[in-house]
């Protein structure tokens, strides 16, 4: 029992100090919103993008890979999502109807909505709102 843990130490070793690269000035994920007061702060300057969706779509998990890739490559953007269970209020008042649903926006204005889980689409507003 002894003589095993004692092969696996240098490999623990090892790996604990085998760190290339700090990744910290790199590290940009989607953040969510978890009330209205938040939404509007988050939306009221700069580029964002607010990813609608509810925990029960599919097509909402299946584009969430991309819209945590696309955060990475519009570092200018800010992107968020909001599920329309949790602040129902805000998803009434933009008539969020159909799930998922991306509405960007510019100094706190809409300029864009993209309906539905469309990648191409999304990356068209992306590239039209940078």
């Amino acid at each position: 029992m002894f003589k095993h843990i004692n092969t696996l130490r240098p490999t623990l070793r090892a790996t604990k100090f085998n760190l290339h690269k700090p990744q910290f000035n790199t590290l940009r994920m989607v953040h969510s919103i978890a009330s209205a007061n938040e939404f509007r702060e988050s939306t009221a300057s700069g580029k964002v993008l607010v990813d609608f969706f509810a925990t029960w779509c599919g097509p909402c998990k299946m584009v969430s890979p991309l819209i945590e890739k696309l955060d990475t490559q519009y570092s200018d953007i800010k992107f968020f999502k909001l599920d329309i269970e949790a602040v129902p209020e805000i998803a009434s008042e933009l008539e969020v109807s159909t799930v998922p649903t991306f509405i960007l926006y510019n100094e706190g204005k809409v300029v864009n909505i993209v309906r539905g889980a469309a990648p191409p689409k999304i990356k068209a507003a992306l590239d039209e709102l940078k």
